[in-house]
């Protein structure tokens, strides 16, 4: 009997009802003060993937973070942490890194990844939260209504 396990490397966001959130800061409440950011956060997605090791060499694998477009407005940022693995799933699945500014570059959200899964669906795999910050450049913000950013998660290598 030849036993052979294919290599698997998937990635998915679930939520109850829609994968997009939207993140608004409040008007001020009077003349003279800024844009409130405090309430602009959600944590609705989850991070759900499996893994399973490669080669000889035991590949490990992580997963990468990206603005897609990159279109984010000036003058503001969109931090993303990504919580513990829940108790779903088995395996080796990885360990979550401090919270990172989205750019339109890849970078690292969850390293050292063996063979795993995470379970399916919300409540399963890692809990993602997504904050909208204002940015150095506060002249820069704008109305400008709808404008939609695509985040984009690649697992790899």
């Amino acid at each position: 009997i030849i036993l052979v396990a294919p290599e698997v490397s998937s990635v998915q966001i679930s939520s109850q009802e829609t994968a997009q959130i939207h993140l608004s800061p409040s008007a001020p409440e009077s003349a003279g003060a800024s844009l409130d950011f405090t309430q602009t956060h959600d944590s609705s997605l989850w991070l759900n993937y499996s893994s399973i090791k490669g080669g000889e060499s035991g590949q490990i694998k992580n997963i990468y973070v990206r603005l897609a477009d990159d279109n984010l407005p000036e003058g503001t940022v969109i931090t993303l942490k990504a919580s513990d693995a829940s108790v779903h799933g088995q395996g080796d699945m990885g360990k979550a890194l401090n919270a990172i500014h989205l750019s339109g570059t890849n970078q690292r959200l969850i390293e050292n990844i063996a063979s795993c899964y995470t379970g399916e669906g919300v409540g399963k795999g890692r809990r993602l939260t997504y904050s909208l910050k204002r940015g150095d450049k506060y002249e820069a913000l704008m109305n400008d209504e709808n404008l939609a950013v695509t985040v984009s998660y690649t697992i790899a290598d």
